[in-house]
């Protein structure tokens, strides 16, 4: 199903951590865009929490160059599985 999404949007006040719902979709090669009230992935766009105007921005600005969002993700991914090669 993320890949099938344009964007998955996590808009929580709240979070115990980074969720499953942007890892996974960010695994999946879709973007995320989450609020900025927990540390969340580096591939992750963050809008401020409780703000609606800055989801709205932040939601089109990834829609708006959306494959520009899907290469940055490739590439933290390639990088991250590099990493842990060499650490092998």
């Amino acid at each position: 199903l993320w890949q099938a999404a344009d964007i998955v949007v996590r808009a929580t006040n709240t979070d115990a951590g980074d969720s499953l719902t942007v890892l996974e979709s960010l695994a999946c090669g879709t973007p995320a865009v989450a609020s900025d009230c927990v540390q969340r992935n580096e591939a992750a766009h963050l809008f401020r929490n409780r703000d609606a105007d800055s989801l709205a921005a932040v939601c089109k600005m990834v829609l708006d160059d959306l494959p520009a969002s899907r290469a940055k993700l490739t590439e933290i991914r390639l990088r991250d599985n590099a990493a842990s090669l060499i650490e092998l």
